[in-house]
């Protein structure tokens, strides 16, 4: 990591000490610039253009707020500071002050225009950019050093520290990693949250000096080219022999038809004209499928080869007006499989998404462009999506900050230039993991010293309460190992560790931001409520959960409005409805839904009293397995009837099973059960040789793969393998649900282990061993109805679920432990935490850790 000159003398933290940069010059500790203690005066040119002076102004009224002396906005100078002007600091752009020190050449043409330099000597400061934008860039970054934060949006996540004694040394150069650096909102946000958002990503650095365009543009090409479209049907797609509708919101083009690709190039001419400070253009493709079948179209080759076929014409018809211009599509979906009939025109960008990949990673999306002639790449993330991960604790990519370190820093290291991430209003949960991301992304450095970051982050956002708030966000946030389950004992938790932070600090500041976090644990609790309520329940909790969200909405704790417009939608809510009265867009006044009235202290505290007796903790001790897993039979179960074969299931799971000799399984499987999935790409089968003892010296050996087709046709699938022992069968339909009935009789077992989170989706029974001596089986529930029981060995029912995430515990009655259990009706998520987590279809069947087959064997 690069060093500046030396700590800042204002008594900074060791990390804002280390803030990444390039040193550009040393300096002996008498050249600090002591701010005397009535202000200084704060220079801009003459000529520097409004938006300088603008910066100018922010650092003087923050250095006033700091340090407590006048900071007087002066106007002239060429260069002052820096041995030239006694007691000044001066900001502007570098063309404005020729007799500054010369920054040194740009890392890359395509950032030169965010490059920026801070210098300090005993005589002043200087911020020079070299744009209006790097010049902001430049007084936040110096507002960092001393101690300034903008962790989330609002003002509850400032941090402005009191320096009476400030002293600056400094002598940096500063340049962006990624040429375009956005974390943007699905659905928008309210209008009287958007200064706080743009506020937090001008303060954190994002946005970047190269605007990017990439997004689904097709349907507005339509719109604004209407009447050409209406004239000419023939440039949208042929499907079944008819052109589809404009009106069609996944309608795509004939792009073999040279008139229409004419039309996409004039019309990025306009888009120019009127938007000429944009980096790119975008020709990006409708969402979805509905591709040309005409065969002009099917002769220039795959959608991918379509889609840079227009973008490369485009991008010819716009070098010689726009010859600094580029035009950009994703590589996403239909069209994420590199081409393979044509080759990039220097000027197109692909920016490869992240998800909704067909049979391909993202590792090969970039590698398989830049093989097509791609010279400049960038990246579309998922860092949070609302129907994905409704804003609950560790649902979402960015609450894994070692997934966002990976992947800031891998996909730079293979050249991207560009990362773009959709993500939500939802900074109770993923705010932290936001701050981070916007950190590395302009330094993918940061990602060395997040636990650094982290820790500044819990000592100025919490101060003497920041012990509790550490296992608040630890309890929030997910690692590889460890994800939170939505149940009574983590909602519990957090209102435990909150109402604990709440008795360790007085700070008005801290407590207001204890308070958000308040009314986000307000809101899990809530979405817990209506996961579990009963149907003649539910509209009532859905209202209660959406005036809340409503309610809270300034402190963007949860996305609001996307909650509001779209939770009623969701398949998962089935049975709820926002009435016309309530419809998000009624004005407040005419809206009985709707109520922007403050909270109150009892209502804060009421909902913290009433969450820590409402919502118990575990009261059973998880118990830990390995999985070195081996045949039941010596224990001798017992015959049982043997459940169905079928199994139903969506996404990626494993089966562990077991060959006593060499051979083969055979499977009967119809993939793509959910036909509007169906162009996610074939469901994978891989049978992998897991060996007793796993290391590098005897690792995972894979044996077999195969691939069935999504179209809701049965096959057979056969996997071999050479190996006796334990093997693990990997399905991955991603998402699209697949059936399979085993045709091979095979010891094997699903795993329903925490790490595994294994979705249950086809109803159906099974059997799990209780060990001898064994007090209570345990775990996480999230069922759905219909009389989910479990039962012991004899079919007595011991313990029927309730629906919604929950934990259980049922106490082993005198004589039933050392003997199967049974699940009957299981359909949704199960975990069993004080048992093997192994279920199998018949105790001739079961696989067991080694070690309880060994200490429970007669």
């Amino acid at each position: 990591m690069n060093s500046c000159r030396r700590c800042y003398m204002v008594l900074l933290s060791s990390l804002a000490a280390a803030v990444l940069t390039i040193p550009v010059a040393a300096a002996s500790e008498e050249e600090a610039y002591v701010i005397p203690e009535g202000g200084a005066r704060v220079v801009a040119a003459e000529q520097a253009p409004e938006r300088v002076v603008e910066a100018a102004k922010t650092l003087a009224a923050y250095l006033h707020r700091m340090q407590g002396g006048k900071f007087e906005l002066v106007r002239g100078g060429d260069a002052v500071g820096a041995g030239d002007s006694e007691g000044a600091i001066l900001v502007g752009l570098v063309e404005h002050h020729p007799t500054a020190e010369a920054l040194p050449a740009p890392k890359r043409e395509i950032t030169a225009g965010e490059q920026y330099v801070i210098r300090s000597d005993r005589d002043g400061v200087q911020l020079l950019g070299r744009s209006a934008l790097a010049v902001e860039h430049a007084v936040w970054d110096l507002l960092h050093r001393l101690g300034h934060r903008q962790f989330f949006p609002g003002a509850n996540w400032e941090i402005v520290p009191e320096w009476p004694d400030l002293r600056i040394d400094i002598n940096v150069v500063e340049e962006p990693d990624y040429a375009t650096r956005r974390i943007w909102y699905t659905y928008y946000t309210w209008k009287e949250n958007k200064p706080d958002y743009h506020a937090w990503v001008a303060r954190n650095r994002l946005g970047g000096g190269f605007e990017l365009n990439t997004g689904h543009v097709y349907g507005r090409i339509i719109r604004e080219r209407r009447a050409h479209f209406d004239a000419h049907p023939e440039y949208l797609a042929l499907l079944d022999g008819k052109r589809v509708s404009p009106d069609d919101e996944t309608a795509k083009f004939c792009i073999s038809n040279p008139a229409l690709r004419k039309l996409i190039a004039e019309w990025a001419l306009d888009f120019f004209a009127n938007r000429p400070q944009a980096g790119s253009v975008s020709v990006d493709p409708s969402d979805g499928g509905g591709w040309c079948e005409c065969e002009p179209c099917v002769a220039i080759g795959s959608p991918s080869d379509r889609v840079l076929r227009l973008a490369n014409e485009v991008a010819e018809a716009l070098a010689g007006p726009c010859p600094d211009k580029y035009v950009a599509t994703y590589a996403y979906n239909h069209y994420a499989t590199p081409p393979t009939r044509v080759t990039a025109h220097p000027r197109v960008i692909i920016n490869a998404a992240t998800a909704f990949l067909k049979d391909i990673t993202v590792d090969e999306v970039i590698g398989g462009w830049k093989k097509a002639g791609v010279q400049q790449f960038g990246i579309r993330g998922y860092f949070s999506i609302i129907h994905w991960d409704q804003d609950l604790p560790g649902a979402a990519r960015s609450s894994n900050h070692d997934y966002l370190a990976d992947a800031i820093t891998g996909y730079y290291n293979k050249g991207a230039l560009f990362y773009t991430a959709e993500s939500s209003e939802n900074f109770g949960p993923n705010g932290l993991g936001y701050y981070l991301a916007a950190r590395m992304m302009w330094d993918v450095n940061e990602a060395q010293v997040i636990d650094e970051l982290a820790d500044d982050f819990f000592e100025k956002a919490f101060g003497e309460a920041r012990a509790p708030m550490e296992r608040f966000y630890k309890l929030i946030t997910v690692t590889n190992e460890r994800r939170p389950k939505m149940s009574s004992d983590l909602i519990g938790r957090m209102y435990r560790l909150l109402n604990e932070a709440q008795t360790l600090t007085g700070d008005p500041a801290v407590l207001r931001r204890l308070d958000d976090l308040i009314l986000y644990t307000r809101y899990v609790e809530l979405y817990a409520d209506l996961e579990a309520a009963a149907s003649k329940h539910r509209q009532d909790a859905f209202r209660e959960l959406i005036r809340h969200a409503y309610r809270a909405r300034r402190s963007m704790m949860v996305h609001s409005l996307a909650i509001y417009r779209s939770f009623n939608r969701r398949h998962r809510h089935r049975g709820v409805s926002v009435p016309g009265e309530a419809h998000w867009l009624k004005p407040e006044a005419q809206n009985p839904w709707k109520t922007s009235a403050s909270w109150t202290r009892e209502e804060l505290d009421g909902f913290v009293t009433a969450g820590i007796e409402r919502q118990a903790l575990l009261d059973f001790e998880p118990r830990e397995f390995t999985t070195d897993l081996v045949p039941a039979t010596p224990l001798g179960l017992g015959p049982t009837p043997n459940l169905t074969d079928a199994d139903t299931s969506r996404g990626e799971h494993d089966i562990y099973c077991w060959f006593n000799e060499p051979g083969q399984i055979t499977l009967d499987v119809t993939g793509g059960l959910i036909a509007s999935y169906r162009d996610r790409g074939p469901a994978t089968f891989t049978l992998t040789y897991v060996p007793p003892s796993v290391d590098e010296m005897n690792p995972e050996r894979q044996t077999d793969r195969a691939q069935t087709e999504p179209d809701g046709v049965q096959r057979t699938v056969q996997l071999k393998t050479t190996h006796t022992g334990l093997h693990r069968l990997t399905i991955s339909d991603r998402m699209d649900q697949t059936q399979v009935t085993w045709r091979t009789d095979l010891p094997r077992v699903k795993s329903l282990a925490r790490a595994t989170d294994l979705r249950q989706r086809g109803r159906r029974r099974g059997v799990f061993y209780v060990p001898k001596g064994t007090p209570e089986v345990a775990g996480f529930a999230n069922l759905r109805p219909d009389n989910v029981t479990l039962a012991d060995a004899a079919g007595n029912v011991l313990h029927t679920f309730k629906t919604g995430p929950h934990h259980f515990k049922v106490i082993v009655p005198e004589g039933k432990d050392g003997q199967v259990w049974q699940l009957r009706n299981l359909a949704g998520q199960l975990e069993l935490m004080t048992v093997p987590p192994y279920l199998a279809d018949s105790p001739a069947n079961l696989l067991l850790p080694r070690e309880v087959v060994e200490a429970d064997t007669p």
